[in-house]
């Protein structure tokens, strides 16, 4: 998930025929969160990055490596940078890539939307404030891990992941 200092504008509750003032900032500063959520056990694990190339990908999929078994299906986007970490991936991994304009199949994407959600409308002084704000949204979802699992816990991948001893 991209990150941005450039207001994100939502949903907001006002009078009947008042549009409410929402503060609007436009900053060209970013940066990436990327996210390793386990939908069976709800688990979220959370890494902030300042770019993601080939190289960060399959240094970050390096690292989640070291907590996971052998047998493990990563579902991607056709990101370029997922394309070219492709040929980095352990051997013991497999890339699901999903089809174009397809976000409703990867679960992350929910965690995503409701983090977009929590910091939206407001301005942040720099990336490290948003940063934060990021991280303090997150603690609920680390502390809650039934709530991580009925959220990106698809019907139909928990149905997959539970009727098989592997995912591939």
């Amino acid at each position: 998930m991209r990150y941005r200092l450039i207001s994100n504008l939502w949903r907001s509750w006002g009078s009947i025929g008042h549009r409410l003032p929402l503060p609007k900032q436009i900053e060209f500063k970013w940066g990436y969160l990327w996210a390793k959520v386990e939908v069976l056990s709800g688990e979220v694990n959370v890494w902030l990055v300042e770019k993601v190339d080939k190289e960060v990908v399959a240094l970050l999929v390096e690292k989640m490596a070291e907590g996971w078994g052998q047998k493990v299906a990563i579902v991607w986007d056709n990101a370029k940078a997922h394309q070219g970490a492709r040929g980095k991936l352990p051997c013991t991994f497999k890339a699901i890539f999903l089809p174009p304009y397809s976000p409703e199949l990867n679960p992350v994407e929910r965690l995503f939307e409701e983090l977009r959600g929590k910091v939206a409308n407001r301005v942040f002084e720099s990336l490290e404030g948003l940063e934060a704000a990021l991280v303090e949204a997150l603690k609920e979802y680390w502390d809650d891990r039934e709530k991580v699992r009925k959220l990106c816990g698809y019907e139909w991948i928990v149905a997959q992941l539970q009727s098989s001893q592997s995912v591939y």
